[in-house]
C-alpha cells in the first residue's frame, strides 16, 4: 500500500482557456475544494503527475501553481456547507524543472 498525503493544489490562471485545462487536471486528482483550490489524497508519483500536468496545461510567463503538503493525518474543520474530504487516509511549486 502506498503512504498518500493531503495536499493542496492551487493555481491562478490568467487565460479562460488555460483555467479551464487547469480546473480539469486538479478535479482528476481531487476529492474536494473550491475555485481553484483543490485537495487531494496522493502518493509521491501521483504528485509529480499532477505537477507535471498542471506544468503542461499552464503558460510558465502569465500563470503560476503550488502543491502545499498537509499531512498524513490533518484534521478538518468544516464551516457552513462545506465538508472534509471522505478518502482514506510540503510544498512544491510549479516550474521546478528547465526549460
Amino acid at each position: 500500500m502506498s503512504s498518500r498525503r493531503l495536499v493542496l493544489a492551487a493555481y491562478d490562471v490568467t487565460a479562460p482557456h488555460r483555467l479551464r485545462r487547469a480546473l480539469k487536471v486538479a478535479t482528476a486528482y481531487s476529492s474536494g475544494g473550491q475555485k481553484s483550490c483543490h485537495e487531494a489524497w496522493t502518493s509521491r508519483a501521483e504528485q509529480a503527475a499532477l505537477g507535471a500536468a498542471l506544468d503542461a496545461a499552464l503558460k510558465q510567463e502569465e500563470d503560476a501553481w503550488a502543491l502545499f503538503m498537509l499531512g498524513r493525518e490533518p484534521r478538518f474543520r468544516v464551516l457552513g456547507r462545506a465538508r472534509a474530504p471522505n478518502d482514506p487516509p510540503a510544498l512544491i511549486f510549479g516550474w521546478g524543472g528547465e526549460r
